[in-house]
């Protein structure tokens, strides 16, 4: 179950998802005029949907791109290099 492709999904989006909720829950319930927490529960509807795609594209345009041009270049290179040439071997004699 946990490995569907909707789990690995939302997996792969749920800190996004985490972080615009609040912001998404907080303008919904702005634009119906009720106070932040009294939102009815049929506002899910639009929360939830709203919520996913704007993590979405978080994790797609912005979380995604900054992690790969912040990964150290060397660590880049190391696993190239491994995936190349396959695990070191332990230079060291076995006794």
């Amino acid at each position: 179950f946990f490995s569907s492709k909707p789990m690995v999904f939302l997996g792969n989006i749920s800190m996004c998802v985490y972080m615009i909720h609040l912001l998404v829950a907080m303008l919904v319930a702005q634009l119906l005029g009720t106070p932040h927490g009294a939102s009815p529960v049929w506002a899910l509807v639009i929360l939830v949907p709203v919520s996913v795609l704007l993590g979405w594209i978080l994790t797609r345009f912005f979380e995604k791109p900054m992690a790969h041009l912040l990964r150290p270049r060397e660590t880049k290179d190391k696993a190239a290099e491994v995936m190349a040439t396959g695990p070191a071997q332990d230079p060291s004699p076995e006794v």
